[in-house]
């Protein structure tokens, strides 16, 4: 064999190892990532974590009596398991990779692409010195910055075909109502508000779009009225409850749901206006946000269309990101079946703070409410003796509001229709036969 020969192999033995070791090396080096932003995340959270103390004097709803002096919610150091997450991690991928559903395999491919955000912040940032407005497109919704409230928010624009229901789900919604009057429930459809939507009826168009917001939940609360249905505009109850300079205190500026404040004059708001129509007592000082002990990670959060739009439009800005806890003792269960998950603690078994993260492309911190949406829900609330049974069809936006308004509520059950079938809603409905039912969701709805 001669010298030539023994070369190219030689050469060829050395890219083959190469090749072969880049997945490892590739590993080792995301490993090291990971690791550095898990300790920066660490360090950032026992930093920026601000505690505030309320100032005004209640009662506990559930007649016991308060220390003079609230407890001071310390911050606890998280500890990572590096070998726990990244079995979980592998774990999951496996998982959806063995569905059948090419979607799953699609989705898997593309959040495990390697430097994915960091392409993706390049793509945002080379359209942004070159001028563009750059509008985030997805199906009927398009995304763009906006600086009326803000250099670093966005906004919703919707097509006209989700101006009304169709006659599949209006054949959906009457079996709902025939399951309420079976159990001799009360049904109620809760409109709730876009982010921009309270005070401004219209928005200049955009590429031939309808971008009137509230007329899209002022025509579906019409026909639902027509088909004999209750309907409450909480868009317009927030309207009148939130001055317009005050508008952004109750959203996230670079996401499209409520903050924990919006949640809770939400909640208030539906608490009140079951209590009129429904048969509850829900009292409504206890949906004050200055009886609670507010606790504040500073500089944490971009939400999910502040990512899409990148630090480039989004002018890299971080906003607070609150949790609001009772003064008062609390006692609650959590189940989850799908999951085979029951969990019984205090009020602060709602949040699942390891969401919170300081390295903002990965991070989710609304999840931290209620761990996200799942298919089926149930909180039963101990302290309640004797009290109502709450049933919800929700969306998301109903993960900040469910905790407050199960401080008053023997049990509330949460259906979310993007993760379980309506025909399993119907089961568990049957089943359990609530008080109340209602529904706020933009899904389908």
């Amino acid at each position: 064999m001669n010298n030539k020969v023994r070369h190219a192999f030689a050469l060829f033995f050395v890219l083959f190892l190469v090749i072969c070791s880049f997945p490892v090396l590739f590993a080792i080096v995301q490993n090291i990532r990971n690791g550095v932003i898990r300790g920066y995340d660490t360090w950032m959270k026992n930093r920026k974590i601000k505690v505030v103390q309320p100032k005004k004097k209640i009662n506990s709803p559930y007649g016991e009596k308060l220390p003079k002096h609230p407890p001071v919610i310390q911050p606890k150091k998280k500890v990572y398991s590096d070998s726990k997450y990244s079995i979980i991690r592998k774990y999951d991928a496996f998982s959806k990779l063995m569905l059948p559903e090419r979607k799953h395999v699609e989705q898997w491919a593309i959040n495990t692409f390697p430097f994915r955000d960091e392409f993706s912040t390049f793509n945002m940032a080379f359209k942004y010195h070159l001028g563009m407005v750059c509008p985030i497109e997805k199906e009927a919704t398009i995304a763009l910055p906006d600086s009326k409230y803000g250099t670093h928010l966005v906004q919703f624009y919707w097509n006209a075909d989700r101006f009304s229901l169709s006659a599949g789900q209006m054949k959906l919604l009457n079996q709902y109502k025939r399951i309420c009057e079976q159990n001799k429930a009360h049904l109620f459809f809760v409109f709730r508000p876009h982010e921009f939507g309270i005070h401004d009826r219209s928005w200049e168009a955009y590429k031939g779009l309808i971008v009137d917001k509230n007329e899209q939940l002022f025509q579906k609360a019409e026909q639902l009225r027509k088909n004999n249905y209750k309907v409450f505009e909480l868009w317009d109850a927030m309207g009148q409850n939130i001055p317009r300079e005050k508008h952004m205190d109750y959203w996230y500026r670079t996401d499209h749901h409520w903050n924990v404040y919006g949640a809770l004059l939400g909640a208030k708001l539906i608490a009140d206006y079951m209590n009129k129509n429904c048969g509850t007592s829900y009292d409504l000082k206890y949906f004050d946000p200055n009886t609670f002990i507010c606790k504040s990670w500073k500089d944490v959060m971009i939400g999910s269309l502040g990512k899409k739009l990148s630090v480039s439009y989004s002018d890299g800005e971080k906003e607070d990101f609150d949790q609001l806890y009772p003064r008062y003792k609390t006692d609650f269960t959590i189940q989850i079946p799908e999951l085979h998950y029951c969990r019984r603690g205090s009020f602060a078994i709602f949040f699942y703070n390891d969401r919170i993260r300081y390295d903002s492309l990965h991070s989710d911190c609304y999840s931290s409410f209620m761990g996200g949406s799942k298919g089926y829900v149930k909180i039963i609330n101990h302290k309640i003796k004797e009290g109502k049974k709450v049933a919800v069809l929700k969306d998301s936006y109903s993960l900040a509001m469910a905790p407050y308004l199960a401080l008053q509520t023997k049990e509330l059950l949460l259906f979310d229709t993007r993760f379980i079938s309506d025909k399993k809603v119907f089961e568990i409905l049957r089943e359990e036969k609530p008080n109340v039912f209602f529904v706020m969701c933009r899904s389908g709805f």
